[in-house]
């Protein structure tokens, strides 16, 4: 289980080919968690029984550390589990088995708002935008997967996600030394003739500025290749607290981009560490 920062440019499952059982929606396939669009979601035809989503590579391998399925609708008491398997085609025994487990914690004692909020409330219950499963495991090779989950009394009554991202992640060494969180949003401001400040509301969305003041030199290259794969173009994983859960989980783990001027890596003379400026915002 990682414990320091981490981050992951590279998404195995986008060079993955997609299917599902039972098959989902003809309009709403499993292709589309391999798009970051939050609109091209997958989608279940119901929800009345285990939905199996499954990847291959055709032959070539991938490590992974970790799988998130992202802006999901699964609601408290979900269940879901990952199988990685070594052939291309999930036979034989998985090399990798996380078994049952829930997949949207409930929130505990000290998330709940007492007497607003009831107990097995979840806390993503006001952030469904937001809204994961994640599981980290020891790094292995696969060539296959499924992720099966399970919501049978879903109030929506299918499951869907947005996103699935599984790779290899690099975590960093030593923690960054301040980590600025924060909420923003593309509302424009104006005054009416009678002084009334109005806001056309639009979406929000979370903000991560990292500073890191000190890179191993021994990570510099997987570091420098994570920047260079993702520009200001691909999707990121990036998660702050990995050993967390709860809210700050919640808050501080997520598909992110970089934004802005693309961090440098800033060298001191004499030094083997490196500092970086990272700043992201939530994809």
């Amino acid at each position: 289980m990682p414990t320091k920062f981490l981050l992951c440019a590279k998404n195995a499952i986008d060079d993955a080919t997609m299917s599902a059982s039972p098959e989902m929606r003809a309009s709403l396939p499993p292709s589309n968690l391999q798009l970051p669009a939050r609109g091209r979601v997958a989608r279940s035809v119901d929800a009345s029984s285990a939905q199996d989503i499954k990847f291959t590579w055709n032959g070539a391998g991938y490590y992974l550390s970790f799988l998130m399925l992202s802006r999901i609708n699964l609601e408290p008491g979900s269940e879901w589990r990952v199988l990685l398997y070594s052939t291309v085609d999930w036979t034989g025994a998985a090399v990798y088995d996380s078994g049952t487990v829930t997949a949207v914690d409930g929130s505990t004692l000290g998330d709940l708002d007492f007497g607003v909020e009831p107990l097995g409330g979840g806390v993503f219950d006001a952030l469904l935008g937001q809204q994961w499963a994640l599981i980290y495991f020891t790094r292995i090779q696969a060539l296959s997967g499924i992720v099966r989950i399970t919501n049978t009394d879903n109030s929506y009554g299918y499951l869907e996600a947005s996103r699935l991202f599984a790779g290899d992640y690099l975590e960093l060494l030593i923690n960054p030394g301040t980590i600025d969180f924060g909420w923003e949003e593309d509302t424009a401001q104006s005054r009416s003739a009678g002084g009334s400040l109005r806001s056309d509301g639009k979406i929000n969305y979370r903000a991560l500025e990292v500073e890191v003041q000190f890179i191993d030199a021994t990570q510099r290259a997987d570091l420098a290749d994570q920047l260079r794969y993702a520009g200001r173009r691909k999707d990121i994983f990036i998660a702050a607290f990995p050993d967390e859960t709860g809210e700050i989980a919640r808050d501080y783990t997520m598909l992110a981009k970089f934004v802005g001027r693309l961090p440098r890596l800033r060298m001191v003379g004499g030094h083997d560490y490196l500092a970086a400026h990272l700043p992201f915002e939530e994809s």
